[in-house]
């Protein structure tokens, strides 16, 4: 296990290495693209390897994320890009689901009920904190802030993937219940978020107006 762990980590920062070392050359406007399609290579030589796909990929995306120290600029391109990628990528999963999973309306339900229940949990969480810090119950928008992020789709790959393999298959979709509790609890978000902008002032709450409200509403999808 300690090998198979070593091996995985060695294998992200050796490739984290050669893109420094040889394809750093590359036009300015491809890196990105080029990176993300490393990750998806260094994943399926790394199971072909027999090591851990995921540790190596984030081992590579810890180097790369420590290597250099982009600009502002730089760093908001690749997050619009990033983030355009995402999106895609997500609806379309989610069709792809749709239809092959036997219960989409059942697994739709059950991902209603925790993102309610996650929506209560963090209004609960607020009041709770502004009752222990007074200076807190000024902003209570973080109340309504209970969306997930993509990052929950991907670890529910792997999860569903690991167990499938040891012959323990989940009864339910994960993968598809994960994408659904993403869905929901960013409406519920988005709900919650403008329902508290309108109970106040744009200035007093949040500065500079309504484009603060826009970029924490799109926070849950653009998030990893």
């Amino acid at each position: 296990m300690a090998f198979a762990v070593l091996f995985s980590a060695a294998l992200g920062a050796v490739c984290a290495a050669l893109w420094r070392a040889f394809l750093s050359k590359a036009e300015h406007e491809n890196q990105h693209l080029l990176v993300i399609g490393i990750a998806a290579a260094l994943y399926a030589v790394s199971g072909a390897l027999g090591a851990d796909a995921v540790i190596s990929v984030f081992t590579f995306a810890f180097f790369m994320g420590n290597i250099s120290h982009p600009s502002i600029e730089e760093m908001r391109r690749f997050q619009s890009e990033i983030s355009f990628f995402l999106r895609t990528f997500f609806f379309i999963y989610l069709g792809m689901l749709l239809f092959h999973s036997p219960k989409p309306l059942e697994i739709a339900a059950f991902a209603i009920a925790i993102a309610f229940l996650l929506a209560i949990a963090r209004i609960a969480a607020g009041k709770l904190a502004g009752f222990m810090e007074p200076s807190a119950r000024e902003n209570r928008l973080l109340e309504s802030v209970s969306a997930r992020g993509l990052t929950a789709a991907v670890l529910s790959v792997v999860v569903y993937e690991e167990l499938s393999a040891a012959g323990l298959t989940p009864s339910v979709d994960l993968p598809l219940l994960a994408l659904f509790v993403i869905f929901f609890s960013n409406a519920v978000t988005a709900f919650l978020v403008i329902r508290k902008g309108g109970m106040k002032k744009p200035e007093k709450e949040f500065g500079s107006g309504k484009a603060d409200i826009g970029s924490l509403v799109r926070g849950g999808l653009d998030s990893f």
